[in-house]
């Protein structure tokens, strides 16, 4: 049953084994830094296959050991931890066509402390989306999706990992994944639900940060898809994500100086306290 999940979470696309990218840091070891008159930023990354393309890690099966960063070194210093089919909430889960047990392939998790530690982030960023958005198995009862129970527990799952992230003395940045977009055209029902359900996760995370004002949200979703309708290329007309789900390496590099900027925005008004504002950054 979790082999038809996890095809449907990966899309079945043609998946290749991974290829050495040249600059790449070994996931397992925070990377090097690069000299600069100013110390870059120091993001620490941990999100499910969506969020570690985002970052400039290279999809493929199995997953890759090394990813090469999508972000200028000289601003900053990204270390993406990121698991494929990575969930917030880690209870057996079922679709309307299949049940799992839920992410074998993100075990063994990963160790937040000594990370932490030798890493010294000034952000700590964490982005799952896919394997939030199934029904959930809780005491033998199943939970549908977005039910009131749901919500609930999704967002006693972020409160958890507010409190887990604080207690270390760093601040937790959420980020909104995009709708996915350009889906191919026999996954029109897989597409007509991830447009239902993303969108509910990211107006969870948003009434979160809102009653949370110490926890700061980057939306994705807003920048990359104004009024419903996603950017699906760069200026080159360069596809940004190549099954519709996971950037491609141009559309990393597209994404890399947006979230710079709301990096430095973040870390500009890290010691302010006034409730989030409207934007992009919450």
């Amino acid at each position: 049953a979790f082999t038809s999940v996890f095809c449907v979470a990966l899309l079945c696309l043609g998946l290749t084994l991974p290829r050495t990218v040249p600059g790449s840091q070994d996931v397992a070891a925070p990377p090097q830094e690069t000299p600069a008159a100013e110390r870059p930023l120091r993001v620490y990354l941990v999100g499910d296959s969506v969020a570690w393309t985002i970052a400039g890690g290279e999809f493929a099966i199995p997953q890759p050991s090394a990813a090469a960063s999508s972000f200028d070194p000289q601003d900053v210093t990204l270390w993406n931890r990121s698991r494929f089919g990575l969930s917030l909430l880690r209870w057996p889960k079922r679709t309307d066509t299949s049940e799992t047990d839920d992410c074998p392939t993100c075990e063994p998790i990963i160790e937040w402390s000594a990370d932490l530690e030798r890493f010294g982030p000034d952000l700590v960023l964490y982005s799952t989306m896919l394997y939030d958005t199934y029904d959930l198995r809780l005491d033998g009862e199943w939970i549908a999706f977005g039910s009131e129970r749901f919500d609930e527990l999704y967002l006693d799952a972020l409160d958890d990992l507010r409190t887990r992230i604080g207690s270390m003395g760093h601040r937790l940045v959420l980020m909104a994944q995009p709708t996915p977009g350009d889906y191919p055209p026999e996954w029109r029902r897989q597409y007509a639900r991830d447009s239902r359900t993303f969108p509910h996760i990211n107006e969870l995370l948003r009434r979160f940060v809102i009653a949370n004002p110490e926890v700061a949200l980057i939306d994705l979703e807003s920048i990359l898809c104004p009024e419903r309708q996603c950017i699906l290329a760069d200026g080159s007309g360069q596809k940004l994500r190549s099954d519709g789900l996971h950037f491609t390496e141009a559309g990393a590099a597209f994404v890399a100086p947006l979230l710079t900027e709301q990096f430095r925005a973040l870390t500009a008004r890290a010691t302010t306290t006034s409730p989030p504002g409207s934007g992009t950054i919450r």
